[in-house]
């Protein structure tokens, strides 16, 4: 006769999962305004995980999010860089804090909030991307790994800081593109489609959609991420 049924095993504890539920519900996700148009909501990071993850694999030194009023994305740009312990690594968030402009005010302007408490080591610029571009990156020679583009929605000003801050992006680099489901942004992408010398994925379907680029490497090309 057959012995008693084994028990199946019990589920691994949430120290040995990938991600910390608990942490990124209490820490990254939580009063961070508009997580959910990056489809994150509580202990779902969504897109979120994608950028954490291209910063990640990238081994981002630098980091810059233009425009977030929640907090949410340099929230993962940092973590990611926390994870890896570089050293000697930055992430620098701008927003102009233009209420008028119809985006609202970012959430964590007090000292208090749960953002700056937390990630008092991102660097907040408080000025447009064009005034941060030309009296903060330029001047200081600073070379960006991972740009995040959420400011300015409109055509000519989502194209702007591509081109701006593109000039100034590291050999290997990724950026994304936030809210590619207007038709605003959708047309940046368009035009982004045809320059050569890019490669790009567009997700419009993830949240309010995001876009990533990258740079075209010719065939036999030094591989850029490799373990070191």
């Amino acid at each position: 006769m057959d012995g008693p049924a084994q028990k199946p095993a019990p589920p691994r504890s949430l120290q040995q999962r990938l991600v910390n539920e608990e942490y990124a519900a209490a820490y990254l996700t939580s009063n961070a305004h508009w997580h959910r148009s990056h489809a994150a909501t509580g202990n779902f990071l969504g897109g979120g995980m994608l950028y954490y993850a291209f910063a990640y694999a990238i081994r981002a030194r630098i980091s810059v999010c233009l425009g977030s009023g929640g907090g949410f994305v340099p929230r993962l740009l940092r973590q990611a860089q926390r994870d890896l312990r570089l050293s000697r690594s930055h992430t620098f968030l701008v927003d102009a804090n233009l209420q008028e402009a119809g985006w609202g005010c970012p959430n964590w302007l007090s000292k208090d909030s749960l953002f700056r408490k937390e990630f008092p080591d991102v660097t907040i610029l408080l000025n447009t991307t064009d005034a941060a571009f030309e009296k903060f990156f330029v001047p200081r020679g600073i070379l960006i790994d991972y740009l995040h583009i959420d400011a300015d929605h409109s055509y000519e000003a989502c194209l702007a800081d591509f081109d701006h801050y593109s000039s100034i992006m590291a050999k290997s680099f990724v950026i994304s593109i936030h809210d590619t489901e207007m038709p605003t942004v959708a047309r940046v992408v368009e035009d982004l489609r045809k320059r050569d010398g890019l490669e790009l994925i567009d997700l419009p379907d993830l949240g309010r959609g995001v876009a990533f680029v990258r740079p075209r490497l010719p065939a036999g090309a030094e591989k850029l991420y490799w373990p070191r």
